[in-house]
C-alpha cells in the first residue's frame, strides 16, 4: 500500500502471500505493476481511520491516546521502586523549598512596625507548590514547580488620619526548585520568574517633597544557589544569586541585580513554647542594585519562631534595614530604620 501527500516520500506495505483477500473497501493498482494494496496492521485503522487510495487522514488524538496507553502499560511492567521513583505528584503538600528569611521579596503574611514613625508594612501572600517529581529513588532529591503571589503595603498616619495606605508593591509568578538532600543538610537551586509592579494608593501622602507617581514595573528571572547544613543545635544556611530583568521601568535602573545572605537557627535555646517546638534565629539579606550607581541594601532580622522551622509557624522578630527603600515607588530614596514585627508562615 502506498500513502502519499503530494511531494512527500511514499511508503509501501506489501501483503504477504499467505494473507487472505482484501475486503471490498480497498482499491487496487495492479495495472501499474505496483505491490498489491493490503489492509494495514491492526493498529493502523485506529490511527488512520479514513483512507481511500493514496489519501490518509491522521487523527492526532488517537496517536496521543495510543502513546499514553503504551506509556502506562510500560510503567505497569516496571518494578515498583523504579515506577515510584519516576512518579509526578500533584499537590505534594509541605514544600522542600527553604525560604530566604530576611529578604523583603519573599512571600509572607504579617505586619512590621517602624520605630519612631507611624509607618507599618503589611505583607499578604504565600508560595504554593503544585507539582513534585523525584527523578531517582532517593526521596531527598526532588524537583518542584510552584506559584507565588504576594504584596506588601506601606501604611501610615497623615494629616490627622490613621492607617492611610500610601504605596504598594505586588508580585506574581512562579518558581522551579531543585533540592539535593544529604545526610547533614541540602543543596538547592531556585529559579523564579516574577512580575513586579509598584503603585501609590489613594491615601498617598508624600514625605519626600511632593513625590509624584511613576510607572515602575519589573519582569525578571532570579536564580539562587543555596546551601544548608545541620549543626548540633540547629542549622546554618547560606545563599547567593543573581537576577536579570527583561523589562524594567524607569529605564535608568540596571537590568542586573545580585543577592546574598544567610541565617542561623538554634533549636535548643528555647525548646518548647505552648506545646510547640521553638527556634531562635538570626538572618541577613544583602542586595545590590544599579540605581544609576551600584547601591547595596542590607536587611537584618532576629527573633523567635514557634512551630517547625520548615512548616507552618509564627515568627516574632526585630529588624533593621539600611540602604534603599523597599517600596519601589521610592526606589531611589534611602531608608535606615529599626522595627519589630510578626509573620505567619502559611507554607
Amino acid at each position: 500500500m502506498q500513502f502519499s501527500d503530494g511531494n512527500a516520500p511514499k511508503y509501501a506495505i506489501c501483503r504477504p502471500r499467505a494473507m487472505p483477500e482484501l475486503g471490498s473497501g480497498l482499491s487496487r493498482r495492479g495495472t501499474m505493476g505496483m505491490a498489491e494494496l493490503v489492509a494495514p496492521p491492526v493498529l493502523l485503522p485506529y490511527i488512520f481511520p479514513n483512507y481511500t487510495g493514496s489519501n490518509v487522514t491522521i487523527r492526532p488524538g488517537a496517536v496521543c491516546g495510543m502513546l499514553l496507553s503504551l506509556s502506562c502499560s510500560t510503567l505497569a511492567t516496571e518494578p515498583a521502586d523504579t515506577a515510584a521513583s519516576r512518579s509526578v505528584e500533584f499537590l505534594p503538600g509541605i514544600p522542600h523549598s527553604p525560604r530566604l528569611t530576611a529578604s523583603p521579596e519573599e512571600p509572607r503574611t504579617g505586619i512590621r512596625k517602624t520605630f519612631g514613625s507611624s509607618k507599618l508594612k503589611l505583607d499578604i501572600g504565600a508560595a504554593y507548590d503544585f507539582l513534585e517529581w523525584h527523578p531517582w529513588s532517593d526521596s531527598e532529591t526532588a524537583l518542584r514547580l510552584g506559584a507565588e503571589f504576594f504584596a506588601y503595603t506601606l501604611i501610615m498616619n497623615a494629616q490627622g488620619l490613621r492607617l492611610q495606605a500610601d504605596a504598594a508593591d505586588g508580585f506574581f509568578g512562579g518558581h522551579l526548585f531543585y533540592t539535593i538532600g544529604t545526610g547533614s543538610g541540602l543543596t538547592a537551586f531556585r529559579l523564579r520568574i516574577l512580575h513586579l509592579s509598584a503603585h501609590f494608593l489613594d491615601g498617598h501622602v508624600s514625605e519626600h517633597g511632593g513625590r509624584a507617581p511613576i510607572a515602575f514595573s519589573r519582569d525578571y528571572g532570579e536564580l539562587t544557589h543555596l546551601w544548608r547544613w545541620g549543626t548540633r543545635r540547629g542549622h546554618v544556611q547560606l545563599y547567593d544569586g543573581a537576577a536579570f530583568a527583561t523589562l524594567i521601568r524607569p529605564e535608568n535602573i540596571r537590568r542586573w541585580s545580585f543577592l546574598a545572605g544567610g541565617e542561623y537557627v538554634d533549636s535548643r535555646l528555647a525548646r518548647n513554647l505552648l506545646g510547640q517546638p521553638c527556634h531562635c534565629y538570626a538572618a541577613v539579606h544583602f542586595s545590590l542594585m544599579g540605581i544609576r550607581a551600584w547601591t547595596g541594601t542590607t536587611h537584618v532580622e532576629a527573633g523567635v519562631r514557634i512551630g517547625s522551622w520548615d512548616r507552618t509557624g509564627t515568627r516574632i522578630y526585630l529588624s533593621y534595614q539600611t540602604g534603599l527603600d523597599e517600596f519601589h515607588q521610592y526606589y531611589n530614596v534611602r531608608d535606615d530604620s529599626w522595627g519589630a514585627g510578626i509573620a505567619f508562615d502559611l507554607w
